[in-house]
Parts: structure tokens; C-alpha cells; sequence
């Protein structure tokens, strides 16, 4: 279910608005600038070249410059997009990084908003020193220090043993399906290696993604789609797991932000 009303521009044109918490505001502006900067970045390598090859004809017809020069300007243009061939790998993993690290802020940032609606869900058999709780003067102080340390604490934990807490403890399901389920910890793996062990497979990857046809050893290997289509699903499940949260728990929804209506990934 999405949260869902309408503005209308200067023009009269209705434009879709979402409602959605501080977290997911804060998730899509993230996201929009990294499909930003891919876009530039690419965009800007072709027509470079094309806008050199373009002053290459042009000096060819007209007699002028080297004919050398311009033989090999009218093949490679600027040698932008030969350039950023040599580092799309760097540029790929990087934007992966950003984007699941983006995507694991959100649910940080969630679960901080779903203890403080719903502080009787921190309750359990886990014990608090003496000294932490007369560090904090206040039952409010007390209860926010201890959501950030059960956070702080969760976020260190693996996406699986995430979403079994979350189910166990809660009754939330954090992905609707195991399909679901399998593809984030898939990407956020992916992620791991590539801060880790240098985007080289290794036994632990292989262990929590058996299904994966990643060989031991095997550099991953991604595409700008590859993180468009991540994007898309990331998005996707933020959307879906906001929305059930907020009728579980009652998040708020307090922001209202425009979105274009449009194919996600594209």
C-alpha cells in the first residue's frame, strides 16, 4: 500500500505525492544523486567524444589540422568513453557501495523510529547494567539510549539474522518472500566483498550466497545496469517494508515528496 496524494504544478498537471518518513526522504534524495552522477558520468563521456569526432569532420572538409590526428579523433573522439572504460569496474563498485549502504542506513534509521512508537517492543530478558541506567537521569534519556544501543547493535548483525529477529521478536516480516530475502542479502554480499576482499569471491561469500554462480576466486563483475536494476529493488522493498511498518507500528509519515511517474530503473 502506498501512501499517496496529489499536487498540482503551474501548469495544472497533477503530480504524485508519497507520504513517507524522515528515513525514506533521506533514502530517495540518496538515491537520486547517485542515478545523477551515473547519468553525468556517462552522458558526458559520449558526448564528449561525439562533440570531438564532430570537430574532426568538420576540420577534415575544410583541409585543416593533422590528418593523422583527426584519422584517430574520428575513431575515439575525446577517448572519453575509452577512458572510462578502463575504470567502470572502480565506478561500479563504488556506486554499489553507496547504494547498499544507503539502503542499510534507512533500516537503521527505521528501526530507531519503530522502537521509539513502539518502546514496549524493546522489552526482553536481556539485562542493563546498574551504572548505564543511572548514567541517564530521565526514563525518556534511558529508554532512547537503550533503542540506540539495541540499533547500534542490530546493524552489525548479518541481513538474515536481521530479518529473523525482526521476525521473532516483532512478528514482521522484513521482505514479503524468501525471493526477496535472498536477493538483498545477495546484493549486500556483494557489497562485502567489494569492501573486504576487493570484490574477490571468497568461502564466507559463498557460504551465505550458496545459490550464486560466483565461483571461489572470481572477481564480481557489475554493470551500470546492474545497479540500476539493484536500485529498483532496493527501492522497491523500502517502499513495501515502510508501508507495513507504518501500519504495524504506526511510523509516521510526516514528509510528502513528489515523485516522477515513470519505469523505476530505467
Amino acid at each position: 500500500m502506498e501512501f499517496m496524494s496529489t499536487a498540482k504544478t503551474h501548469s495544472g498537471t497533477a503530480v504524485p505525492r508519497q507520504h513517507m518518513s524522515a528515513p525514506r526522504a533521506r533514502y530517495l534524495k540518496e538515491n537520486g544523486k547517485m542515478t545523477q552522477l551515473l547519468d553525468f558520468v556517462v552522458v558526458s563521456a559520449i558526448e564528449l567524444d561525439e562533440a570531438v569526432r564532430h570537430i574532426a569532420k568538420l576540420e577534415r572538409r575544410s583541409g585543416r589540422a593533422d590528418e593523422s590526428r583527426r584519422s584517430k579523433e574520428l575513431i575515439v573522439g575525446a577517448g572519453a568513453s575509452r577512458k572510462l572504460s578502463i575504470f567502470y569496474s572502480l565506478l561500479t563498485e563504488m556506486s554499489l557501495c553507496r547504494v547498499v549502504d544507503s539502503f542499510l542506513t534507512y533500516l537503521t534509521e527505521l528501526l530507531s523510529l519503530i522502537f521509539a512508537s513502539r518502546p514496549e517492543t524493546l522489552r526482553s530478558g536481556d539485562q542493563v547494567r546498574l551504572d548505564f541506567v543511572l548514567a541517564h537521569p530521565t526514563r525518556a534519556a534511558l529508554i532512547k539510549a537503550i533503542i540506540d544501543r539495541q540499533v547500534n547493535q542490530l546493524s552489525y548483525q548479518g541481513m538474515n539474522e536481521l530479518a529473523q529477529f525482526l521476525s521473532n521478536r516483532l512478528g514482521f516480516r522484513l521482505f514479503p518472500t524468501d525471493v526477496a530475502l535472498q536477493r538483498a542479502i545477495l546484493v549486500i554480499e556483494i557489497r562485502n566483498l567489494i569492501v573486504h576482499a576487493r570484490g574477490i569471491a571468497n568461502d564466507t561469500f559463498l557460504q551465505r550466497v550458496p545459490k550464486s554462480s560466483i565461483s571461489a576466486g572470481s572477481r564480481i563483475k557489475l554493470t551500470i545496469q546492474d545497479i540500476r536494476n539493484h536500485m529498483a529493488f532496493l527501492a522497491q522493498s523500502v517502499a513495501d517494508i515502510e508501508s507495513r511498518a507504518h501500519n504495524k507500528f504506526g511510523v509516521k509519515l510526516p514528509y510528502k515528496v513528489s515523485v516522477r511517474v515513470g519505469k523505476v530503473g530505467s
